[in-house]
């Protein structure tokens, strides 16, 4: 996975009124003598984490001896998914809810200094059935604190290494995603690429998607392609022979490459560049670009991502758009990864032969 690297080298909201919040200032390792659900419990910026760790019925697992590293999704991550209170976890079926919590537990303690420095994708086993890629990139120019990112399944940590009786605490910026199956069966599960879906099959790219790979899918949603006048009509009008369709639907697909957007982040801090991610589309001549840049949101570190494509090094991008980390992004399967995106690589008219 990831052979690019090598070039890179080379390039909910719950109120605990009658309780003490605990404040996630963790400067100094803190000796917290709860065990990991009761920590959770009295930190509100974790209470949707903890509502869903109560609705999984696994509060008294998560109190047991462990030890467990638990990676807390912050409430605006979920917030990003649409979860705003401990309400909307209760209309989701429970084991799919234990399905989630297990995904973020992982037996043992991991630390950052039990990573290597600039590791790509170290899998660790989680309490449930799936494991997790884990990547920490390293800046050797900053300062102790922040010389290592560290990305659990593309989900970057917020507060690093909090100590509590049964283990250890990572705090994450977004909450994991992860199902069995494949890119296939992901698209195929959410209406919202419907289109898309519908442009694949038409156009040849589908049925190499249910094997092989990895994978990597950008995925333009229903709405993007009405909005651009490509509705199911539309597509099924499109003559192959008046446009390059390797260009015009081929660009939203990276064959044999598994990457979260997070890792465009990693590798440029491990090259110390600042170069995006170039790759030549399939049976084309034209770039498909990703970048990342960082900008801070009251004082907190985000990362923004922007997917384009280009004709070659020396011509601007066609079009640019921006990601944000919400809802189907770094959401990764058994062959490959799929991200959505909230508007159009290319319109018609800019694939035409």
């Amino acid at each position: 996975m990831k052979h690019y690297i090598i070039i890179f080298l080379a390039a909910f909201g719950i109120m605990f009124t009658s309780c003490k919040h605990d404040k996630l200032d963790f400067e100094q390792e803190m000796k917290n003598y709860r065990p990991a659900a009761d920590f959770i419990r009295n930190n509100y910026d974790l209470s949707l984490f903890y509502a869903a760790i109560e609705r999984a019925g696994m509060t008294a697992e998560l109190n047991g001896p462990g030890p467990f590293t638990i990676l807390a999704p912050n409430n605006k991550a979920f917030n990003e998914m649409g979860i705003l209170s401990a309400a909307d976890l209760a209309k989701m079926p429970v084991e799919k809810v234990k399905e989630l919590i297990q995904l973020h537990v992982l037996p043992g303690t991991v630390r950052e200094s039990n990573l290597a420095s600039n590791s790509v994708d170290v899998r660790f086993k989680t309490i449930g059935p799936r494991e997790l890629l884990v990547t920490m990139s390293t800046n050797p120019f900053g300062s102790a604190a922040n010389r290592n990112a560290i990305y659990f399944h593309g989900c970057l940590v917020d507060v690093k290494d909090v100590v509590v009786t049964n283990g250890v605490l990572q705090v994450l910026q977004q909450v994991i995603k992860d199902q069995p199956g494949t890119v296939q069966d992901l698209l195929s599960q959410h209406e919202e690429f419907s289109l898309f879906v519908g442009a694949l099959k038409r156009f040849g790219f589908w049925d190499q998607l249910k094997s092989g790979g990895p994978w990597t899918i950008l995925a333009p949603s229903n709405a993007v392609l009405k909005a651009n006048g490509l509705d199911e009509q539309a597509i099924a009008a499109l003559n192959p022979d008046k446009y390059i369709i390797a260009r015009l639907f081929g660009s939203y697909i990276i064959h044999q490459q598994h990457y979260f957007f997070s890792d465009i982040r990693a590798f440029k801090t491990m090259t110390g560049g600042s170069d995006p991610l170039r790759l030549k589309i399939k049976d084309d001549t034209y770039l498909l670009e990703i970048s990342s840049g960082d900008v801070t949101e009251n004082g907190v570190p985000k990362i923004r991502y922007s997917c384009s494509v280009r004709q070659d090094r020396d011509h601007q991008p066609l079009n640019a758009i921006p990601v944000e980390r919400k809802g189907i992004v770094d959401y990764n399967t058994d062959n490959g990864v799929v991200h959505q995106l909230d508007g159009l690589l290319l319109k018609p008219e800019q694939a035409g032969k």
